[in-house]
């Protein structure tokens, strides 16, 4: 029996896996967002925007929150289950000025230019298993980004599967 993403990412034992109400960093994303802070700042920018693709429960918006400050943030998930866990996370942690959508980011139309931050981490992209929806996503948070914005991101799996590659 084949699961599809969505049907995969709203079952509650699959959400319980993701949820953290206590945050960090793992090594390389504090390596990313670090090179990010430097990009900025020798750029001049400061972020005040930023997409998150496959937010899950929340824990890429704590972060984000936590490294660039109180700043305004997008998130975006294909489960609404995910976003409901996502939602009580935020009031837990009293983030402000947050707004999520449920949505397949593959297919929902990008703002242009409005953000200096995308992240596309938690291997959301591992999940997606086709090459050509994978790029779409990245095409996507591209176009989104503001001139001298950053995506930081981690590809775990090349092809899809659970094994990595």
């Amino acid at each position: 029996m084949r699961v599809e993403n969505k049907t995969y990412w709203e079952d509650e034992a699959v959400i319980l896996t993701q949820d953290q109400t206590k945050t960090s960093l793992t090594a390389f994303e504090k390596f990313l967002f670090e090179q990010a802070k430097i990009r900025f700042s020798n750029n001049n920018m400061t972020v005040q925007h930023a997409i998150i693709y496959g937010c899950g429960t929340g824990r890429d918006i704590n972060e984000v929150i936590k490294f660039f400050g109180n700043i305004k943030v997008s998130a975006y998930d294909i489960s609404s289950n995910m976003i409901k866990k996502c939602l009580e996370n935020i009031q837990l942690w009293k983030l402000s000025n947050i707004e999520t959508t449920v949505c397949d980011v593959v297919n929902y139309p990008v703002l242009p230019s409005s953000y200096e931050l995308s992240t596309i981490l938690n291997s959301m992209l591992t999940y997606v298993h086709k090459r050509e929806q994978r790029m779409q996503i990245f095409n996507n948070s591209y176009t989104s980004l503001k001139d001298n914005g950053v995506i930081l991101g981690a590809v775990h799996n090349q092809v899809g599967v659970f094994t990595k590659t």
